[in-house]
């Protein structure tokens, strides 16, 4: 190839220049802009900065949420499934407190028989929802202990949902088409809900999408490293942003000895109050049966 004849040539592994010369250091040619060369070679970094960052947010918010929440599942199921049921007995007994007492005020006898009768039908979806959650813990302990056993394999589905995004997410790549896009947002639901079969069939299809093609002036490719630098902090904003409204304490407790103890110590102090209420409305109840005509 001659001095001044246009060309493309791989840079980096992965990005690609194209312009007029050739390249220094490059298949030992001399390229006569490297000032260009600079500025493609920083644009490629802040491009896999920014997938990085991507990749880093998804991973924070899927993958690593959802060991945490397993692991604060197996560590604390227990204590958990009982303060809620106990929270549902407490509002039963209430209830029940509530319903005798109306019926004395009315001047009504009190049938014990249909007030519980009528608590049961009232309760039945409390019943059924701490049922629900039992089953999810149970779930969430399951898939853990799963995710263990294949914890190797989480790598490899990172490269994966990282290739994904390099090819076509919109945030990397602005002028991608909607049907690309469309199917990035596939990866990465696939990524975050562990769906690893459909998450390898769209790297599949993310590797017939050719390489991106950087070009431009200096001026346009500085303007670029500046977009992609700017997203690429929003992107690192948003994830602590959302680590926040997320329930990062199971990230910091389950992680920390101090603070399971700490934990621990909680629930047993709500289980006690909430079975000192229970028992103090028993005893009114019996109180008011008594004194009844």
């Amino acid at each position: 190839m001659t001095s001044g004849s246009r060309g493309r040539f791989l840079f980096a592994g992965s990005a690609t220049i194209e312009g007029e010369g050739e390249v220094s250091g490059v298949n030992e040619k001399v390229f006569p802009f490297p000032d260009r060369v600079a500025a493609v070679q920083a644009v490629y970094r802040a491009r896999m900065e920014l997938v990085e960052a991507i990749v880093r947010r998804e991973e924070k918010l899927g993958p690593e949420t959802r060991d945490a929440k397993a692991r604060y599942a197996i560590v604390f199921g227990d204590a958990i499934l009982r303060e809620e049921k106990l929270l549902v007995e407490e509002a039963r007994m209430r209830r029940k407190l509530e319903r005798v007492r109306s019926l004395q005020i009315a001047g009504e006898r009190v049938d014990m028989e249909a007030v519980e009768q009528a608590l049961d039908e009232a309760f039945a979806g409390e019943r059924v929802r701490v049922s629900a959650e039992q089953a999810l813990r149970e779930s969430l302990a399951k898939q853990y202990k799963m995710e263990r056993l294949f914890y190797a394999q989480r790598t490899e589905h990172v490269r994966l949902y990282r290739d994904i995004t390099n090819k076509m997410c919109p945030d990397v790549i602005p002028e991608i088409d909607q049907e690309k896009a469309r199917l990035y947002e596939d990866g990465r639901k696939a990524y975050l809900d562990g769906q690893v079969q459909k998450l390898q069939m769209i790297h599949f299809m993310s590797r017939q999408i050719p390489r991106r093609v950087f070009s431009g002036t200096i001026s346009e490719l500085t303007e670029e490293r500046m977009r992609l630098q700017e997203r690429t902090r929003e992107v690192k904003a948003e994830t602590q942003l959302a680590m926040l409204e997320a329930p990062l304490t199971y990230l910091e407790i389950v992680d920390k000895g101090d603070r399971i103890e700490q934990e621990r110590r909680y629930f047993q102090h709500k289980a006690m109050q909430l079975q000192q209420s229970i028992a103090k409305m028993r005893r009114m109840i019996a109180e008011l049966l008594r004194t009844e005509p």
